[in-house]
């Protein structure tokens, strides 16, 4: 292994991870994108194994998240069920004052009540369960990167600034901020786990193709 090749894919895996990490940590619980209605169908999923039926006009903790297709929900309840979670409804006391999306005087924009000292390490109940399924978001989040690599190095092998280049462009890529993706791979979001699938499909895919007949 050169150093060039080192200081390329592997420093942007090791800085995408760190980050990831350290955003997935310093985001209050509850305050991420959706997290609100994420977690709700993790743990509805963690305490009953089934999913849930859906009903128009009814609303849930997990609202419209319980007609997602369920693979994430199912890993973050398989990796969380041993926590008693029965704190949910302290930890995600809603904001009812919240301005959410709304620049005002106030800056009135938490959308949950927070309490530091239930929230403070060493986690527990919800607040452990949370930080799990983060853990858990960056690291897929990291494997999607991981795989961008392999898959620019099955394509293009005499050609690795374009692997790492294309692995670069998947830890930073963004729909609305240059941070937004690797943000949201610090908490739960089902969309963690598309792009490790997508990546591990085509690289798959490309590694048969190469193989004779």
């Amino acid at each position: 292994m050169s150093g060039s090749e080192f200081t390329s894919h592997h420093w942007i895996l090791i800085a995408f991870f760190i980050l990831g990490i350290v955003y997935s940590i310093v985001v209050p619980p509850f305050e991420a994108s959706d997290e609100l209605w994420h977690y709700p169908m993790v743990k509805y999923i963690a305490d009953h194994w089934a999913l849930p039926v859906q009903v128009p006009g009814e609303e849930t903790p997990w609202r419209q998240e319980g007609s997602q297709p369920p693979l994430y929900y199912l890993v973050g309840a398989g990796a969380t069920f041993w926590i008693n979670t029965a704190d949910m409804d302290t930890v995600r006391h809603l904001n009812p004052h919240v301005d959410n999306g709304v620049a005002t005087p106030d800056g009135n924009i938490n959308l949950v009540v927070h309490n530091p000292e239930r929230e403070a390490f060493p986690w527990r109940g919800t607040v452990l369960a949370i930080h799990i399924i983060r853990f858990l978001s960056v690291g897929m989040g990291t494997l999607a990167v991981y795989l961008t690599y392999r898959i620019g190095q099955a394509v293009c092998p005499n050609h690795p600034e374009l692997a790492w280049g294309a692995a670069a462009v998947q830890a930073w890529r963004s729909r609305s901020s240059a941070w937004r993706c690797l943000c949201s791979s610090g908490w739960p979001n089902k969309k963690r786990g598309a792009p490790r699938r997508r990546c591990a499909n085509i690289w798959r895919w490309d590694a048969c193709s190469a193989w004779p007949p």
